[in-house]
């Protein structure tokens, strides 16, 4: 009966932890390609129409910022190193983008539009190859996972048994 028990709590611990792995991973990309979509609308913004942040911020929306919290605290506030200060902790991006998106907030707003527009294109591009390697590495990283936790569970199920 103990056994019947183990084996499954340890096949439910590893479809728990697959399926949480694989929640934050679609997580984490929803929130690369949200910041890649943000800087993008924000190029456009600064060369076509030149409008201040208190004004764009209300009509950019992307579902992976509004749950973090970026665009409601940006909305707020209408200071991008302010609004991504309060939700950085609660972003799932890696740590080289978060360094990315760190240098961009804090730097954004102080030169002129020229300045402003070589600012975003160049972390537009950096954002860009990080979402590029994000889709490339979600698949391989879930699969892994699933495969991990799947052989772990075989092998305690067999010490089980």
């Amino acid at each position: 009966m103990y056994r019947i028990a183990g084996i499954a709590a340890v096949a439910l611990a590893a479809l728990v932890f697959s399926r949480e792995f694989s929640a934050y991973q679609k997580r984490r990309m929803g929130e690369t390609e949200g910041f890649l979509s943000l800087l993008t609308f924000m190029r456009g913004e600064i060369n076509c129409h030149l409008r201040p942040v208190s004004e764009w911020c209300r009509d950019f929306c992307d579902p992976a910022l509004e749950r973090v919290g970026f665009l409601p605290a940006l909305r707020e506030s209408c200071d991008l190193s302010g609004a991504y200060s309060a939700c950085e902790g609660q972003l799932s991006v890696t740590d080289a983008e978060r360094k990315l998106l760190s240098a961009f907030t804090s730097s954004f707003g102080h030169g002129y539009r020229e300045d402003e527009l070589k600012l975003v294109d160049y972390y537009c591009g950096e954002m860009g190859r990080a979402a590029a390697r994000c889709r490339r590495d979600v698949p391989r990283y879930n699969r892994l996972v699933r495969t991990l936790c799947a052989s772990a569970a075989v092998a305690a199920v067999i010490l089980l048994l």
